[in-house]
């Protein structure tokens, strides 16, 4: 996770302890504290069932949710052919790319905005994972950070490709990235998808 995403969720706790809002705030908290448990327990593993990165993804989502406002949508599918409790994946993969589906792709959006997550199969030890969004796209996304003057980097996502290249080096493990930009029939940008390759084991 981008250390922002942190700061981020104590500073909503912050306003909603201010604001008198305990309900808000105790289960924002406690959605919190079960996001980073799970964090620190899969990231002590070298791999983890799917269901436990699907979790993680999902309490993240629902963090994000609430803290802008419930302003996007989302939905994860897996097909009947994956078995969640069974396939094993390295751990913290999926996260980043859907952090930054959101910060990038549904922020800078200001309404109908929507994240799919979709996992398949493609092989008998490859599964497919599409991160796709219907926000700005990534030269306005790009634009609007210039014309900001945000000197942020996306730390989530440039670990994660490292570790996808370690993993594919020093492992029989295979993982590939690729990003596709969205476009609507008037060759306008209307989203991002996100191509993940994992390896699994059964």
């Amino acid at each position: 996770m981008n250390p922002h995403v942190i700061f981020n969720t104590l500073n909503s706790i912050q306003q909603y302890i201010l604001n008198n809002d305990v309900e808000s705030a105790v289960t924002y908290l406690a959605s919190f504290s079960k996001l980073m448990r799970r964090i620190l327990n899969n990231s002590n593993e070298r791999y983890i069932t799917l269901s436990d990165e699907i979790e993680a993804v999902n309490l993240y989502l629902q963090l994000e949710s609430m803290r802008l406002g419930n302003r996007f949508k989302y939905k994860i599918d897996v097909d009947a052919d994956v078995d969640v409790k069974n396939i094993e994946i390295a751990p913290l993969i999926v996260q980043p790319f859907v952090e930054n589906a959101i910060i990038h792709g549904l922020v800078p959006k200001k309404d109908d905005c929507f994240l799919s997550i979709r996992f398949s199969k493609i092989s008998n030890d490859k599964l497919l994972c599409v991160v796709e969004d219907n926000g700005v796209g990534r030269k306005l996304s790009e634009k609007m950070k210039q014309e900001r003057g945000a000197s942020h980097k996306s730390y989530g996502m440039s670990i994660t490709r490292r570790r996808l290249e370690t993993l594919t080096k020093i492992s029989n493990d295979d993982f590939s990235v690729e990003v596709v930009d969205l476009y609507d029939d008037k060759g306008e940008a209307s989203g991002t998808r996100i191509n993940i390759v994992i390896s699994f084991y059964d």
